[in-house]
């Protein structure tokens, strides 16, 4: 088995990283900031279609696609903006106090978090409906947001107060959440498969959240610390998050060089290298077909391929693309609470 270089999406370019990826609709996205653009390619043949430009004069944290049509972002000023993208057009503008760190979409559902809580918006005419301001500690940053995409009315978050929420956002009663203790910052969280997880400053949590039945409390059916993949290696410094479906699913861990490693969840001590990226991998998406796509902090995006009958030596692919980055690393304060 083996993380197989398939062919750079966007190469390496300046300062302008690649801050978030998402996969909807037939499309990918993929957000960068200082130039605050998002490049929509088509996901099935990952061909450019259209570059739009966020009206924001502040650094872009995330998108989001609302459908085949629409995308929206966020960006540390307060400002939520939503683009339609075939003619490139801002249709809708949010400004608020909030410093936006985290956004997602499901169903009729927008969410947003920040140093004040969670806010939660309806699309068909951006009422507030929900504003989550005590589910974690008083000014902590909410470092990330997901909406489940199977039940648009279950939304995780988690925050750098050590804490994982899974929140009902339809009930009548804004205490029909769930708190999990996470014993150190939570950085992201998703969904996979049938789980959610949350990825720490050094772990990868997943749980079955039970979203059937309120009876049963979430539990913990996989807890992984990155020193389990720096038993053989010691380049390995962060967990980016799952790639792939079911039982072929893997994990994808990375350094602050650009090092890209994926490894089977059942057996981490064993971690296969993809060569290309040059600065620390920020994002990554799986594709319907298996192809794992990744972001960095050298703009460049890549697809990869996991092979399970190649050897690792096989897939140290060096590409003459990924040295045309900028070796300019951004500072902490532009790279948020994130430790990589």
């Amino acid at each position: 088995m083996a993380l197989t270089l398939q062919g750079f999406i966007k190469p390496a370019s300046g300062e302008d990283y690649c801050v978030d990826l998402r996969l909807n609709f037939g499309l990918l996205a993929a957000g960068f900031s200082h130039s605050n653009t998002i490049h929509i390619f088509n996901a099935s043949g990952l061909n450019t279609l259209q570059v739009l430009h966020a009206n924001t004069t502040q650094t872009l944290s995330e998108i989001s696609l609302i459908d085949e049509n629409t995308i929206t972002w966020c960006d540390r000023a307060g400002a939520i903006g939503i683009i339609d993208i075939r003619n490139s057009t801002e249709v809708h503008k949010i400004q608020t106090r909030d410093e936006w760190f985290c956004i997602d979409s499901s169903g009729y559902n927008l969410a947003s978090g920040s140093n004040q809580g969670m806010k939660v918006w309806d699309i068909r005419n951006f009422q507030l409906k929900k504003h989550y301001q005590d589910i974690h500690a008083d000014k902590s940053d909410v470092s990330s947001i997901k909406l489940s995409p199977y039940y648009s009315n279950i939304m995780v978050t988690c925050s750098d107060d050590s804490l994982m929420s899974i929140i009902n956002i339809e009930a009548e009663e804004d205490d029909d959440y769930t708190l999990l203790n996470l014993e150190e910052p939570g950085l992201k969280v998703g969904f996979v498969d049938n789980n959610v997880y949350c990825v720490t400053m050094s772990r990868y949590v997943e749980y079955n959240p039970h979203a059937d039945n309120n009876e049963i409390p979430p539990e913990v059916v996989q807890k992984l610390p990155i020193s389990d993949f720096q038993m053989d290696n010691p380049n390995p410094n962060f967990f980016i998050g799952p790639a792939g479906f079911g039982p072929d699913k893997s994990i994808l861990i990375g350094s602050h060089e650009g090092g890209l490693w994926a490894s089977s969840i059942r057996n981490p001590k064993i971690c296969y290298p993809g060569v290309g990226h040059t600065q620390a991998v920020r994002a990554a998406a799986t594709l319907y077909d298996g192809t794992i796509v990744t972001g960095s902090e050298d703009s460049s995006i890549i697809s990869w391929r996991i092979d399970r009958n190649a050897t690792v030596a096989e897939a140290e692919v060096e590409s003459k693309s990924s040295s045309s980055t900028n070796d300019k690393r951004p500072s902490r304060e532009e790279r948020y609470y994130r430790p990589y």
